[in-house]
C-alpha cells in the first residue's frame, strides 16, 4: 500500500521513509508532552502560599563573640507567573534563640552578660525560573529585628535594654514542587543591621541557612 502527500509516496511495511516521519514525530509529540509538563509544573506555584520554616543563624562583626543559634517561624506570599519567569512578594516572622552570655564580664566582680536577638522579620520581592517542578530565585528586601541586652551584677542588680535594629536583606534559594499543594525549600539569607546603639564597632550582619515547607493555596 503506497500513501502519496506532495509527491513524495510512502510505502505501508516499515520503509525508511515510513521509520524516519514516525520518529520526527514521535519527537515533536515528546517537545510538545515535555513543554505542556513545565508549563503545568510553572502553574503550580502560582497565586498565594504560606508555610513554616527552621533556620539556623550566626551575627558576624562582635568580634570574639559567637552570637548564633536557631530559629523558627512563619512565611507567606504570592506569586505571578508568566512562561518559566515568576514574580513574586513574601513576608516572614521568626522566633530567635541567636543568644550570647559572658559570665564575669567587667572582672572580678561576678555577673553575667547575656545578648539575645528576640525576633526578625522581612518584606522581600522574589525573581525567579521555574523549570519542571523546581523553582530557583533570588530575593532581596528590608528586615527588621530586636536584641536585648542585659547585664546583671551581684550586690547591684540587673539592668537589660531592647535595640530594634533594621537594614535590608538580600539571598537566594531553591524551591522544589512535592505535589500540588506542597513544596519544600532550601534559601540562604544575609541581613544588614545597623548598630548605632550597640558598640562601636562595625555595622551588624547576620547569615541564615533555612529550610521549610510550604503549602499552595488552590
Amino acid at each position: 500500500m503506497r500513501v502519496s502527500c506532495h509527491g513524495i509516496a510512502f510505502k505501508a511495511g516499515g520503509t525508511v521513509q515510513n521509520r524516519l516521519l514516525m520518529s520526527a514525530m514521535a519527537t515533536i509529540a515528546i517537545i510538545a508532552s515535555a513543554s505542556a509538563a513545565s508549563a503545568q509544573a510553572a502553574r503550580g506555584f502560582d497565586g498565594f502560599y504560606v508555610g513554616a520554616h527552621g533556620s539556623y543563624g550566626k551575627v558576624d562583626n562582635t568580634g570574639s563573640a559567637d552570637v548564633e543559634g536557631a530559629l523558627g517561624g512563619i512565611h507567606a506570599g504570592y506569586n505571578y507567573v508568566n512562561g518559566s519567569l515568576l514574580v513574586g512578594g513574601e513576608a516572614d516572622y521568626d522566633w530567635s534563640d541567636v543568644s550570647y552570655s559572658l559570665n564575669d564580664p567587667l572582672g572580678g566582680l561576678g555577673g553575667k552578660l547575656s545578648i539575645d536577638l528576640n525576633y526578625v522579620a522581612t518584606v522581600r520581592g522574589r525573581l525567579g525560573w521555574v523549570y519542571q517542578s523546581a523553582l530557583f530565585y533570588a530575593t532581596a528586601g528590608y528586615a527588621w529585628s530586636e536584641v536585648e541586652v542585659a547585664l546583671s551584677i551581684p550586690g547591684l542588680g540587673r539592668d537589660s535594654a531592647s535595640v530594634d535594629l533594621e537594614g535590608p536583606v538580600a539571598g537566594g534559594g531553591v524551591e522544589y514542587k512535592f505535589s500540588n499543594a506542597i513544596s519544600g525549600r532550601l534559601e540562604g539569607l544575609h541581613y544588614w543591621g545597623g548598630n548605632d546603639d550597640i558598640g562601636e564597632g562595625e555595622d551588624l550582619e547576620t547569615n541564615v541557612i533555612r529550610a521549610g515547607l510550604t503549602y499552595h493555596l488552590p
